[in-house]
């Protein structure tokens, strides 16, 4: 994955399937779409919820994305535009045709046809605020999940000296990632929590080569990365407690907080300080000591 950079900016693209662009994605702000695992400019994915209908007799296409001015007909299993049908009806009537004379004294009901028949489609398209703002959520956390992967990589490079992850990545962490690795079996870590865990753990792992090298243990650069990468594999489970009691001790603290000022505050500050204190240490030096 190649990520770009426009004035300190970082983004990757994605080919909007309806114009064949690309499309930046960025960290954060993103209008684009995720739809169908594929990412969308915004006023592509509305340009391809409309209902295309070409005019049996001029050949224009004309393009609807709501039930209001609809101005086509629907007659004998044609799209007709409104301008078009009345020259028909005309010149039929002019030459004493009675399908077109009564075809026009019939045309609100071949209206109303083509009314139905472009709004059922456009419903069946249809998409509700709330799951433009789900597709959006879900473009946010395939964006997150994509820079994550590209935030290991570069700790990797800036850390461990190999300029060149792709190979580790492919072995190593993309089977992790996805939950198909050999060597970790039925183990899966997001790169999120990885890189976190890697950030903490790096003055340790660092440490702990040191001591391995003064006992004349030698490492090639992957070697050294995907023994640190064990370690933190055996700690995940740890973490992921450690992050719950994170998450308590947040929600715990919002209610502390949330709480008139007075001595019931004080005292529930006290209780909640004194219950949680100690096992998030013990919780802690499970991971970080």
């Amino acid at each position: 994955m190649r990520i770009y950079s426009d004035n300190g900016t970082e983004y990757f693209n994605r080919i909007c399937p309806y114009c064949k662009e690309n499309v930046h994605i960025y960290r954060n702000g993103n209008k684009a779409i995720l739809f169908d695992d594929k990412v969308y400019h915004f006023e592509c994915f509305k340009k391809m919820k409309q209902v295309h209908k070409k005019c049996k007799n001029c050949g224009k296409t004309f393009s609807f994305q709501d039930k209001e001015n609809i101005n086509m007909i629907l007659y004998q299993k044609g799209f007709y535009c409104k301008e078009c049908f009345d020259n028909l009806c005309k010149c039929g009537i002019e030459k004493k045709s009675k399908k077109w004379k009564n075809a026009l004294e019939n045309i609100n009901i071949y209206e109303d046809n083509a009314k139905e028949n472009i709004v059922k489609v456009l419903e069946k398209r249809k998409n509700s605020i709330s799951m433009i703002s789900e597709m959006r959520n879900e473009l946010t956390s395939y964006a997150a999940n994509i820079f994550a992967e590209y935030d290991v990589n570069n700790f990797i490079r800036q850390n461990y000296n190999l300029q060149d992850v792709s190979i580790f990545y492919m072995r190593y962490l993309k089977p992790l990632y996805h939950g198909t690795s050999q060597k970790y079996i039925s183990i899966t870590i997001p790169p999120k929590h990885l890189y976190e865990m890697w950030q903490t753990k790096i003055n340790y792992l660092s440490k702990l080569y040191q001591k391995n090298i003064s006992k004349g243990m030698c490492f090639t650069e992957i070697q050294r990365v995907a023994y640190d990468l064990s370690i933190l594999v055996n700690r995940y489970e740890s973490f992921l407690e450690w992050k719950e009691k994170q998450r308590l001790l947040e929600y715990e603290t919002q209610i502390v907080e949330e709480i008139p000022t007075g001595l019931s505050q004080k005292s529930i500050r006290h209780s909640v300080n004194n219950n949680s204190s100690s096992d998030v240490s013990d919780i802690l030096d499970d991971i970080f000591g």
